[in-house]
Protein backbone atom coordinates (compact mmCIF):
# COMPACT_ATOMS: atom_id res chain seq x y z
CA UNK A 1 0.00 0.00 0.00
CA UNK A 2 2.87 2.43 0.83
CA UNK A 3 4.33 1.83 -2.32
CA UNK A 4 1.33 2.51 -4.24
CA UNK A 5 0.87 5.93 -2.54
CA UNK A 6 4.54 6.64 -3.41
CA UNK A 7 3.66 5.94 -6.63
CA UNK A 8 0.47 7.99 -6.92
CA UNK A 9 2.63 11.29 -5.42
CA UNK A 10 5.66 11.10 -7.79
CA UNK A 11 2.83 11.10 -10.93
CA UNK A 12 3.00 14.07 -13.70
CA UNK A 13 -0.12 13.77 -15.13
CA UNK A 14 -0.63 17.57 -15.54
CA UNK A 15 2.59 16.91 -17.89
CA UNK A 16 1.16 14.10 -20.06
CA UNK A 17 1.65 14.20 -23.70
CA UNK A 18 -0.66 12.71 -25.85
CA UNK A 19 0.60 9.63 -26.59
CA UNK A 20 -0.93 6.27 -26.92
CA UNK A 21 1.56 4.96 -23.78
CA UNK A 22 -0.20 7.67 -21.80
CA UNK A 23 -3.30 7.44 -23.04
CA UNK A 24 -2.78 3.76 -21.25
CA UNK A 25 -1.81 5.09 -17.93
CA UNK A 26 -4.54 7.73 -17.76
CA UNK A 27 -7.20 4.83 -18.13
CA UNK A 28 -5.26 3.11 -15.41
CA UNK A 29 -5.45 5.56 -13.21
CA UNK A 30 -9.16 6.45 -13.80
CA UNK A 31 -9.83 2.46 -13.31
CA UNK A 32 -8.14 3.12 -10.10
CA UNK A 33 -10.43 5.52 -8.97
CA UNK A 34 -13.42 3.94 -10.53
CA UNK A 35 -12.26 0.54 -7.71
CA UNK A 36 -11.41 2.62 -4.80
CA UNK A 37 -14.97 3.86 -5.11
CA UNK A 38 -16.91 0.97 -6.07
CA UNK A 39 -15.03 -1.68 -4.03
CA UNK A 40 -14.38 -2.31 -0.40
CA UNK A 41 -10.53 -3.66 -0.67
CA UNK A 42 -8.86 -0.66 1.32
CA UNK A 43 -9.86 1.09 4.31
CA UNK A 44 -12.25 4.10 3.83
CA UNK A 45 -9.26 6.27 5.12
CA UNK A 46 -6.28 5.16 2.68
CA UNK A 47 -8.99 5.21 -0.29
CA UNK A 48 -10.44 8.41 -0.19
CA UNK A 49 -6.62 9.62 0.62
CA UNK A 50 -5.32 8.21 -2.71
CA UNK A 51 -8.52 9.71 -3.88
CA UNK A 52 -7.35 12.92 -3.15
CA UNK A 53 -3.84 12.45 -4.56
CA UNK A 54 -4.95 11.52 -8.02
CA UNK A 55 -7.46 14.59 -8.32
CA UNK A 56 -4.37 17.15 -6.72
CA UNK A 57 -1.96 14.97 -9.07
CA UNK A 58 -4.04 15.57 -12.99
CA UNK A 59 -4.89 18.57 -14.49
CA UNK A 60 -7.06 15.76 -16.91
CA UNK A 61 -10.84 16.34 -16.57
CA UNK A 62 -11.85 13.14 -17.00
CA UNK A 63 -9.77 11.80 -14.06
CA UNK A 64 -10.79 14.49 -12.15
CA UNK A 65 -14.60 13.81 -12.83
CA UNK A 66 -13.91 10.04 -12.07
CA UNK A 67 -12.49 10.93 -8.66
CA UNK A 68 -15.33 12.97 -7.94
CA UNK A 69 -17.95 10.52 -8.99
CA UNK A 70 -16.26 8.02 -6.67
CA UNK A 71 -16.42 9.85 -4.23
CA UNK A 72 -20.36 10.86 -4.88
CA UNK A 73 -20.99 7.03 -5.15
CA UNK A 74 -19.17 6.61 -1.79
CA UNK A 75 -21.70 8.96 -0.37
CA UNK A 76 -24.31 7.13 -1.70
CA UNK A 77 -23.13 4.43 0.23
CA UNK A 78 -22.40 5.83 3.55
CA UNK A 79 -25.96 5.46 5.75
CA UNK A 80 -24.96 1.74 5.50
CA UNK A 81 -21.42 2.81 6.64
CA UNK A 82 -21.96 4.43 10.07
CA UNK A 83 -22.05 8.03 10.93
CA UNK A 84 -17.75 8.46 11.18
CA UNK A 85 -17.32 7.01 8.15
CA UNK A 86 -20.00 9.05 6.11
CA UNK A 87 -18.61 12.34 7.99
CA UNK A 88 -15.05 11.37 6.66
CA UNK A 89 -16.54 10.90 3.39
CA UNK A 90 -18.54 14.02 3.30
CA UNK A 91 -15.29 16.26 4.36
CA UNK A 92 -13.41 15.07 1.28
CA UNK A 93 -16.21 15.66 -0.75
CA UNK A 94 -16.50 19.43 0.37
CA UNK A 95 -12.32 19.72 -0.66
CA UNK A 96 -13.12 18.58 -4.33
CA UNK A 97 -16.04 21.15 -5.07
CA UNK A 98 -14.40 23.66 -3.20
CA UNK A 99 -11.50 23.10 -5.56
CA UNK A 100 -13.59 23.39 -8.87
CA UNK A 101 -14.47 26.93 -8.64
CA UNK A 102 -11.93 28.31 -10.76
CA UNK A 103 -11.86 29.65 -14.20
CA UNK A 104 -11.15 26.10 -15.53
CA UNK A 105 -11.80 22.49 -13.49
CA UNK A 106 -8.49 21.74 -14.72
CA UNK A 107 -6.50 23.92 -12.13
CA UNK A 108 -6.52 25.97 -9.09
CA UNK A 109 -5.04 29.23 -10.19
CA UNK A 110 -2.71 30.86 -7.88
CA UNK A 111 -2.71 34.25 -6.72
CA UNK A 112 0.72 34.57 -8.37
CA UNK A 113 -0.99 33.98 -11.66
CA UNK A 114 -3.61 36.24 -10.73
CA UNK A 115 -0.81 39.04 -9.74
CA UNK A 116 1.06 38.78 -12.99
CA UNK A 117 -2.25 38.64 -15.11
CA UNK A 118 -2.95 42.06 -13.94
CA UNK A 119 0.36 43.44 -14.03
CA UNK A 120 0.03 42.90 -17.73
CA UNK A 121 0.53 38.73 -18.33
CA UNK A 122 -1.40 36.38 -19.33
CA UNK A 123 -5.07 35.74 -18.29
CA UNK A 124 -5.55 32.80 -16.68
CA UNK A 125 -7.01 30.03 -18.53
CA UNK A 126 -10.74 29.41 -19.02
CA UNK A 127 -12.45 26.40 -20.28
CA UNK A 128 -16.29 26.23 -20.68
CA UNK A 129 -17.04 22.24 -19.89
CA UNK A 130 -17.91 22.50 -16.09
CA UNK A 131 -18.57 18.55 -15.10
CA UNK A 132 -17.69 19.30 -11.74
CA UNK A 133 -19.86 22.15 -11.52
CA UNK A 134 -22.81 20.01 -12.33
CA UNK A 135 -21.61 16.77 -10.10
CA UNK A 136 -21.18 19.33 -6.82
CA UNK A 137 -24.50 20.96 -7.44
CA UNK A 138 -27.06 18.71 -9.03
CA UNK A 139 -25.68 15.26 -8.34
CA UNK A 140 -24.48 16.14 -4.95
CA UNK A 141 -28.14 16.62 -4.26
CA UNK A 142 -29.23 13.04 -4.54
CA UNK A 143 -26.23 11.01 -3.05
CA UNK A 144 -25.76 13.35 -0.03
CA UNK A 145 -27.87 11.97 3.15
CA UNK A 146 -30.21 14.33 4.45
CA UNK A 147 -28.34 15.38 7.02
CA UNK A 148 -25.68 16.72 5.36
CA UNK A 149 -27.76 19.38 3.26
CA UNK A 150 -28.37 22.36 5.01
CA UNK A 151 -24.06 22.28 6.09
CA UNK A 152 -23.28 21.80 2.50
CA UNK A 153 -25.23 25.00 1.17
CA UNK A 154 -24.19 27.08 3.68
CA UNK A 155 -20.35 25.48 3.96
CA UNK A 156 -20.02 24.92 0.26
CA UNK A 157 -22.81 25.45 -2.46
CA UNK A 158 -23.21 29.54 -1.31
CA UNK A 159 -18.93 29.88 -1.51
CA UNK A 160 -18.60 28.04 -4.56
CA UNK A 161 -21.01 30.42 -6.23
CA UNK A 162 -19.60 33.07 -4.48
CA UNK A 163 -16.06 32.11 -5.55
CA UNK A 164 -17.26 31.09 -8.86
CA UNK A 165 -18.51 35.19 -9.01
CA UNK A 166 -15.35 36.42 -7.34
CA UNK A 167 -12.74 34.82 -9.83
CA UNK A 168 -15.09 36.19 -13.16
CA UNK A 169 -15.49 39.37 -12.16
CA UNK A 170 -11.34 39.38 -11.68
CA UNK A 171 -10.78 37.72 -14.95
CA UNK A 172 -13.31 40.42 -16.80
CA UNK A 173 -12.12 43.41 -14.84
CA UNK A 174 -8.39 42.45 -16.18
CA UNK A 175 -9.82 42.00 -19.75
CA UNK A 176 -12.03 45.08 -20.02
CA UNK A 177 -8.78 46.95 -18.50
CA UNK A 178 -6.85 45.98 -21.43
CA UNK A 179 -9.55 47.73 -24.19
CA UNK A 180 -10.59 51.23 -24.52
CA UNK A 181 -14.47 51.42 -22.84
CA UNK A 182 -16.88 53.98 -23.25
CA UNK A 183 -18.09 55.06 -19.93
CA UNK A 184 -21.33 52.96 -20.03
CA UNK A 185 -19.13 50.21 -21.07
CA UNK A 186 -17.25 50.97 -17.96
CA UNK A 187 -20.54 50.82 -15.69
CA UNK A 188 -21.07 47.06 -15.94
CA UNK A 189 -18.95 45.24 -12.82
CA UNK A 190 -21.58 42.20 -12.30
CA UNK A 191 -20.81 39.45 -14.66
CA UNK A 192 -22.08 36.34 -12.28
CA UNK A 193 -20.56 33.30 -11.38
CA UNK A 194 -18.33 30.87 -14.35
CA UNK A 195 -20.89 28.67 -15.95
CA UNK A 196 -23.91 29.82 -17.65
CA UNK A 197 -26.00 26.64 -15.81
CA UNK A 198 -24.93 27.36 -11.81
CA UNK A 199 -27.64 30.09 -10.32
CA UNK A 200 -29.87 28.58 -12.19
CA UNK A 201 -28.96 24.31 -11.03
CA UNK A 202 -28.44 26.06 -7.47
CA UNK A 203 -32.31 27.63 -7.23
CA UNK A 204 -33.74 24.50 -8.98
CA UNK A 205 -31.79 21.50 -6.75
CA UNK A 206 -31.37 23.22 -3.05
CA UNK A 207 -34.55 25.78 -2.67
CA UNK A 208 -35.61 24.76 0.94
CA UNK A 209 -32.41 25.41 2.27
CA UNK A 210 -31.37 28.73 0.62
CA UNK A 211 -31.34 32.14 2.29
CA UNK A 212 -33.97 34.53 1.68
CA UNK A 213 -31.20 37.46 0.32
CA UNK A 214 -29.94 34.53 -2.84
CA UNK A 215 -33.44 35.54 -4.30
CA UNK A 216 -31.80 38.84 -4.74
CA UNK A 217 -28.47 37.54 -5.62
CA UNK A 218 -30.08 34.93 -8.31
CA UNK A 219 -32.31 37.52 -9.97
CA UNK A 220 -29.30 40.65 -10.48
CA UNK A 221 -26.92 37.14 -11.65
CA UNK A 222 -29.91 36.16 -13.94
CA UNK A 223 -30.36 39.39 -15.80
CA UNK A 224 -26.98 40.07 -15.93
CA UNK A 225 -26.71 39.27 -19.60
CA UNK A 226 -28.77 42.15 -20.26
CA UNK A 227 -26.06 44.49 -18.88
CA UNK A 228 -23.32 42.50 -20.59
CA UNK A 229 -25.10 43.33 -24.23
CA UNK A 230 -23.18 46.86 -23.61
CA UNK A 231 -20.15 45.26 -24.37
CA UNK A 232 -20.84 43.30 -27.38
CA UNK A 233 -19.03 45.63 -29.34
CA UNK A 234 -16.31 45.45 -28.23
CA UNK A 235 -13.56 43.68 -30.63
CA UNK A 236 -10.27 43.25 -29.09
Amino acid sequence: MTRLTEWISTMQIPHLKKTSSSFVKITAIKLLAYLLAKSNFMSLIISLNILRMLFAASRHIDMRRTVVDGVLTRLRKSSDMGKSAGDEIYVAFMSFSLAAANPSERDTISEEVWLRAEAGGPLPEVKGDRPLLELCIKDAKGALPKRFHPDYVRTVVLPFLAELTKHHSRLMRIFLGRVALTPVEASVTDFGPFGNTAVDLVLEEWTSYLPPEYLICHGAWALSYLACRTLEDIND
